[in-house]
């Protein structure tokens, strides 16, 4: 009160009339031995005022050091989530190193790839009423769509970087079943359309490969989906085993219906057909290679 009035020749009982000061909190900036400069700090919810006074507060050059300040903390954020968004390998981070992800081939098969693109690759809108099985068929679809159709969904910073629209080799029964299945949704023909999804799907599920796992559309869709899609880490191997367990199931289900629908157009009895699709893999189990961890099960031509 005293330097108030020292400094302003204004008595401290003006301040019941006029305010003369308002009450805030101050940090030492430096110190000199005949100086010692203050900035305030304000913890008050009065957010607009006190931030607009504590700047305010400020010669010209301290608030370019801070606005500086802000903008490199901004900037730095912004290149800590872009570097955790890219998947890396595994050989640059040994502590990270998650061992089922080694093993199935989907650290490779994902590397350097964007953890929100994988994500999106194959998302869609989703209500209550989606059976969640499926639904994961039409996420698969949707992959098909807009990794193998469309093309170039994924983004690299190196031209030379694989993606997976580069590992997928469509067979010639794939190629045809999916020109035929977009045909008949252009021109909405729903027979037709039911016939030729009934195709496509299952040509998708009976995919002969020679070396890459990764080939597969399917198993590319299920590497899409080891990455959590809202805090971008790793699944843990449980909860991948589920959406596996969920994948078969629809693979299951797909091929009894289209079984099924043959032998109501009497072009075949329903379990020989099953026996049909399913014939190659049960006479061949010496051949079947199961990974430990994540329950895959894939045949080594």
């Amino acid at each position: 009160m005293i330097l108030v009035f020292l400094v302003h020749q204004q008595k401290p009982a003006l301040h019941k009339k006029t305010a003369l000061w308002r009450k805030c909190k101050l940090q030492t900036f430096f110190a000199e031995k005949q100086h010692i400069r203050y900035f305030v700090v304000d913890n008050t919810k009065e957010a607009a005022g006190a931030s607009d006074a504590s700047t305010k507060s400020l010669d010209s050059g301290e608030a370019d050091f801070f606005k500086l300040v802000d903008e490199d903390v901004a900037v730095a954020e912004a290149d800590a989530k872009a570097e955790a968004n890219i998947v890396h390998s595994f050989d640059s981070y040994r502590s990270t190193v998650i061992l089922w992800l080694r093993r199935t081939g989907i650290e490779e098969h994902t590397r350097g790839l964007k953890k929100d693109e994988m994500h999106t690759s194959f998302a869609v809108p989703k209500n209550a009423e989606s059976e969640p099985e499926l639904f994961l068929m039409l996420e698969f679809l949707t992959f098909c769509y807009r990794v193998v159709y469309c093309g170039s969904h994924f983004t690299t910073a190196d031209d030379d970087q694989r993606t997976p629209e580069s590992c997928i080799q469509l067979t010639d029964a794939q190629e045809k079943a999916w020109e035929a299945a977009f045909q008949s949704a252009v021109e909405q023909d729903r027979p037709a359309l039911r016939d030729t999804m009934s195709v496509l799907s299952m040509a998708l599920i009976c995919h002969e490969f020679r070396g890459n796992w990764y080939s597969s559309l399917l198993l590319s869709f299920c590497a899409m989906l080891s990455v959590k899609p809202y805090t971008k880490t790793w699944k843990e191997p449980g909860n991948y085993n589920s959406c596996l367990s969920s994948v078969i199931w629809v693979v299951q289900l797909i091929i009894f219906h289209t079984s099924a629908c043959l032998e109501k157009a009497e072009l075949g009895d329903t379990l020989e057909r099953i026996e049909q699709y399913c014939g190659c893999l049960l006479s061949r189990r010496r051949s079947l290679g199961r990974t430990k961890h994540s329950g895959m099960w894939t045949r080594r031509s």
